[in-house]
Order: structure tokens, then C-alpha cells, then sequence
């Protein structure tokens, strides 16, 4: 479809947005120990946490899932500036970075392509039915967030068919308390940074609490700049000590230079992109209705990539996506254990320079049941069962058991099919060149994953691990059939597995010094397909990756956070990067120092975009 002909059915949709020194490393970890005493004292503390790993809320300790848990006082301590930066922290999602600053950023989990990790937002689904690439544009800033559900495994029985290989959920803080947090930094690149929230509650039980963002720098390199520009608003009315409703809108808009973002150098191109994203969420809980939730959400998505940077005709795509969902939840608990029914009804639309204009519509209907506590044994069944415009019916079923050996050591086992139905991209996708070109007969893919793992804590000392096969029968790829054609063709593969191991053990210290270590690590491997044609993303995974922390209190109100990273990707060059955080905090003001990649190595997230040298930070937080 021609651009101007779109432009001109669509005029108000597109207007412009105008280590290789492992000695060095081993001593900086012991020179400054510390990473994140908050995740250690958090995950002995968290056994009270509610968390979503099924359709009712769950005790951190008691699920049967392989969950990690970032608190908000976990993220103040990190070295971070954005959500991608905080999640790149956690071992088995990969974040893959275009550049830095919170620009664009592919979210994936235990070896899976970006289109197969689902993001949530208090539990609320953010699906792009354009592409996995914009599902991190979302309006949150770290000061945002109470905590952050890494949720591993299959995820379509609980979330639906968008959580293939597992699910992020990023829950906002609830404070509504009157008070002021700002905060402003700046460093090298001329980035700077400025950030303020606001919130208030009167004596009737209505909250409100606003936050804006403002990010931008020069960039590291020629055409890297960027600029952020965002804004969240929350609201709560308790309408009485068993029920509230609550509204969570925000709006986000992304301007940065993409410098071989999607083309290789030899293209010459000066690649350029804006994002516009927007969302809306109306909920209600209602704990006497058989504790009834009720979710009304929406999502517009535009986006314009331009393949020379000063020109708005040739080489340009631009896309508007909506999403309109509702969904319900009950659960009740009786003497057979908790059951739970749920519904999901979404419509998914996109008009497009490069796809055209399609949608599609998506009804689910959940069922889950736990089964009464036993004291070594809990156990849960459930299922999903959708209807998806042009595929049909489809079920994804699953189940988990926990059986608790002794008062140290648990064991998990669960299974479950993950299902996901292209994205329109996949489906339509053409770039005149063509470079790409999607494939409208594709079919869904699908999974059955399977999962055993152990958690150990004894005292101060907490070990988790486990093991996990996801043996796909169709899998989404795209591939060239001879390596020296120009075009990507998107298309179906059969019978591929991916193994994965995983072990994270955290030790919180009683020495005045350090307060806490941790060191996780990830193994994954995959089948090869059985095709002749050069892949581009099924073997493209960190097949090693060992994230390490430690966190020092040389006083009581000065603190350092180091952590380290081993990065092990296929067809990519191994990378050790070290970052730290030094901080000082007083009543209420504190000042920080920020120094990312200290070895200085060159490392890539993405083929043809090397991340930054070096970045050094400064900031000052006030609170009132």
C-alpha cells in the first residue's frame, strides 16, 4: 500500500512525533563486594509476597514455579537507568539492547525469539500484535515499580497465547501517600535525565499519583541519539474495605537515531525511528464477589522508521496498532482447594504502510484448580481454551506439583503447552525491497515444555536450580534459502528443542561490610533444525550467561552495588562487563555515581550495534 494513499486515509494517525581480564574482574568483586542486598534480604522476606503465577494469587514461598522476584529497593540499588537495564541483570531473559538509554530493546526468555516473552503490567497483558520489538515501550519508570515477576516456562495456560516461553510482570507502586521524588542526572554523551512523582490521598480513599520522565543524549556514537518522553498516572478509589476500582494510563514518546538497527553497514543507510505508545486500564476488585477482578484495558501503538533520516517519503514505514481487551477473574476457596474461572476478549487491529490494514479477535476462557494442601505435597491443574479469528480453537493445558522433601528442601515438577499465532509482521510483512517478507499461510506455534527444579535455604544461604526441555513442533523463523540471497523469508520449522539449566544462590553476610552476594547462571542449548536454509533467529541465544552481585555498606548511609556479566552468544564475540553503582543517602536526599561497562569491552546485543565503551552517570534524588 502506498504511503501517501495510507496518509491520506489516516491523516490523524500519523502526524510527525517531532571479560577478557578475568583477573581484574575477580578483583573488583572482591574489592567491592556487593550487588543487591535488597534481592537477597527480600527473597528470605518475600515468603509473604503475593505473586502471579496462576489465576489467583500465590505466596512467593508456596509456588511451584520457577520465579525470580526484583524489588524496588533491588532496583534503586542497581546500576540502571531504564526497565531494559534493570532486566539485564537477570539471568535466562535476554535483553537485547538497539544502543542504550531505554530506547528500543527485544525482551526474551530461556532461548526464545522477542515475539514469545509476554509483558504485563499489575498483571494486565501488553501484547503488540505488530512485532515483539515495541513490547518495551511502555510509560514505567524504575522509580515506578514495587517489584518486578520473572516468571520462566510456559505462561500461555495462566496469561494466554502470547506467553510462549514466560511472562514479565511489572507491578507499580501503590503508594498514594502525600509526598514529592525527584530526580535529575547527567553524565557522558551530554545524556541527562530528569524524573518527578507526585502523590496525594484524601481523607475519602482516593489516591492519585503522577509521574513524568526525560531522557535524551547525544548518543555514543554518529546517529545513536535519542530522546524519551513520558508520563504515568495511577488512581485508586476504595469504595470499601472489600472493593476498589483503580486507573492506570500512561503515554510514552521515543525519538532516536538507529543506526544499523535493521540494515548492515554495507547498506549505507542513516536509519532513524519514532514511537508513539499509549494505554489505559480500568480494574476493579472485588474480594466479596468471590473475589472478582475486572480488567478493561487499551493500547495505541504508532510507529515510523525511516530508512534516511531527513526524508519523510522515500524509504518509510509506518504502522498504528490498537488492542481493546476485557477480562474477569473468580476464584473461591473451598474444601477441595482453590478453583478458579477466568475470561479473556481482546481485538487486535494494525494499519500499516508495509502491512496493510488487518485484525484479528481473541476469546479465552480460563480454568485452574489447586488442590487442597497437603503438608509435602501441593498441586495445580488448568487450562485455556481460546477461539483466534483464522486458527480456530485451540487448548493449552498445564499442571505443577511442589513436594516438600523437608523443612530445606523442596522439589518443583510442572508441564505445559505454549501456543502463540504470528504477528502481523510475520504474516504481511514487505519492505518494497525486499530485504524481508513475511508469509500469510504461516502457521501458530507450538510447545510443550517440561520442568523439574529444587530450591534449598539453609539460614542465610538460598539455592535454586533447575532443569527444563521445550520441545517445539513448529517454530516461526525467518530464513534465507541460499546465505548470499538479499531477503528473509518468514516460514515454518519443525522439531526443535531447546534444553536449558539454570541455578542462582544468594548468601546475605552478617559482617558490618558486606551485606549480600549472588551469582546465577544459565545454560542453554538448542536441536538443529533440519533445513539447509541460514536461520536468523533460532540459534541466535546466549548460550552461557553468569550474572554475579555484591553489594558493601562502608557506612551507614554510603553503599556500593557491583554486579558482573558473562555473555556467551551464538555467532557473537564472549563479553565480560562489569557496571557499578555508588551511592549516598542521607534523610531524605541521596547522590549517586554510576559507571557501566568498567573493562571497557566491546560487546553487541544486536549484530551491527555495539553497545557503549564506557558510560559515567551522576544523579541527585529528593524526597518530600
Amino acid at each position: 500500500m502506498d504511503v501517501k494513499y495510507l496518509s491520506k486515509r489516516l491523516p490523524c494517525l500519523f502526524s510527525p512525533l517531532r571479560m577478557k581480564r578475568p583477573l581484574v574482574i575477580l578483583a573488583l568483586m572482591l574489592g567491592g563486594i556487593n550487588a543487591s542486598q535488597a534481592q537477597l534480604n527480600d527473597t528470605f522476606e518475600l515468603g509473604e509476597v503475593l505473586v502471579q503465577d496462576n489465576r489467583f494469587p500465590v505466596k512467593f514461598s508456596e509456588s511451584m514455579r520457577n520465579i525470580t522476584i526484583i524489588t524496588s529497593k533491588e532496583i534503586a540499588a542497581m546500576p540502571s537507568t531504564s526497565v531494559q537495564e534493570v532486566l539485564s541483570y537477570v539471568t535466562s531473559l535476554d535483553v537485547r539492547q538497539r544502543g542504550a538509554g531505554g530506547g528500543q530493546a527485544d525482551i526474551s526468555l530461556r532461548g526464545g525469539s522477542f515475539d514469545q516473552c509476554l509483558i504485563l503490567i499489575d498483571g494486565v497483558k501488553f501484547s503488540d500484535p505488530q512485532t515483539g520489538h515495541h513490547m518495551m515501550n511502555i510509560p514505567i519508570l524504575p522509580q515506578d515499580i514495587e517489584r518486578i515477576e520473572i516468571l520462566r516456562g510456559s505462561a500461555s495456560r495462566i496469561f494466554g497465547q502470547n506467553g510462549f516461553s514466560g511472562a514479565v510482570n511489572i507491578v507499580t507502586k501503590k503508594e498514594y501517600q502525600k509526598s514529592i521524588n525527584a530526580e535529575i542526572s547527567t553524565g557522558q554523551y551530554a545524556s541527562g535525565n530528569a524524573q518527578i512523582s507526585i502523590s496525594n490521598e484524601n481523607k475519602k480513599g482516593w489516591g492519585n499519583r503522577l509521574s513524568l520522565g526525560y531522557s535524551s543524549s547525544a548518543g555514543y556514537q554518529e546517529n545513536r541519539d535519542f530522546t524519551n518522553l513520558q508520563g504515568l498516572y495511577q488512581s485508586r478509589y476504595q469504595l470499601s474495605n472489600h472493593s476498589q476500582i483503580r486507573l492506570l494510563a500512561g503515554i510514552q514518546q521515543k525519538a532516536f537515531g538507529a543506526q544499523y538497527f535493521y540494515t548492515p553497514p554495507v547498506a549505507k543507510y542513516k536509519e532513524y525511528e519514532e514511537t508513539l505508545a499509549a494505554f489505559g486500564t480500568l480494574s476493579g476488585q472485588f474480594t466479596k464477589l468471590a473475589n472478582l477482578t475486572i480488567n478493561l484495558n487499551w493500547r495505541r501503538h504508532q510507529d515510523e522508521f525511516r530508512l534516511w533520516r531527513d526524508s519523510t517519503e522515500r524509504g518509510v514505514n509506518k504502522h498504528v496498532s490498537y488492542v481493546y481487551s476485557f477480562d474477569a477473574n473468580i476464584y473461591e476457596k473451598w474444601k477441595y482447594g482453590i478453583s478458579s474461572l477466568g475470561i479473556d476478549i481482546r481485538n487486535e487491529q494494525i494499519l500499516s504502510s508495509a502491512l496493510d490494514t488487518h485484525d484479528r479477535s481473541i476469546a479465552a476462557v480460563f480454568l485452574e484448580h489447586q488442590f487442597p494442601k497437603q503438608k509435602t505435597l501441593n498441586a495445580v491443574i488448568g487450562t485455556n481454551i481460546s477461539y483466534i479469528t483464522g486458527y480456530g480453537w485451540v487448548a493449552y493445558p498445564g499442571a505443577e506439583v511442589g513436594i516438600r522433601i523437608n523443612s530445606m528442601l523442596k522439589t518443583n515438577l510442572s508441564i505445559g503447552r505454549s501456543y502463540r499465532v504470528p504477528t502481523f509482521t510475520d504474516l504481511y510483512y514487505t519492505d518494497g525491497g525486499p530485504t524481508s517478507l513475511g508469509n500469510a499461510k504461516l502457521k501458530p506455534e507450538e510447545a510443550w515444555t517440561y520442568e523439574a527444579g529444587l530450591v534449598f535455604q539453609l539460614g542465610n544461604f538460598f539455592l535454586q536450580s533447575s532443569y527444563f526441555l521445550r520441545d517445539a513442533s513448529t517454530l516461526i523463523d525467518w530464513q534465507k534459502e541460499n546465505p548470499n540471497d538479499k531477503t528473509w523469508l518468514a516460514m515454518n520449522i519443525i522439531g526443535t528443542q531447546t534444553n536449558g539449566i539454570e541455578a542462582q544462590a544468594t548468601y546475605k553476610f552478617k559482617t558490618p561490610l558486606i551485606k549480600q552476594a549472588k551469582l546465577a547462571y544459565t545454560y542453554l542449548t538448542s536441536s538443529r533444525i533440519e533445513t539447509v536454509n541460514t536461520s536468523r533467529y533460532v540459534y541466535d541465544y546466549l548460550k552461557n550467561q553468569i550474572v554475579a552481585s555484591i553489594e558493601l555498606a562502608y557506612t551507614s548511609h554510603i553503599g556500593q552495588s557491583i554486579y558482573y556479566r558473562y555473555m556467551e552468544r551464538i555467532g557473537y564475540p564472549t563479553a565480560h562487563v562489569v557496571d557499578t553503582r555508588l551511592r549516598y543517602h542521607h534523610t531524605n536526599w541521596s547522590a549517586w555515581l554510576q559507571w557501566e561497562n568498567i573493562t571497557q569491552t566491546q560487546y553487541f546485543q544486536v549484530r551491527n550495534v555495539p553497545m557503549p565503551q564506557t558510560w559515567v552517570r551522576v544523579g541527585l534524588s529528593v524526597s518530600l
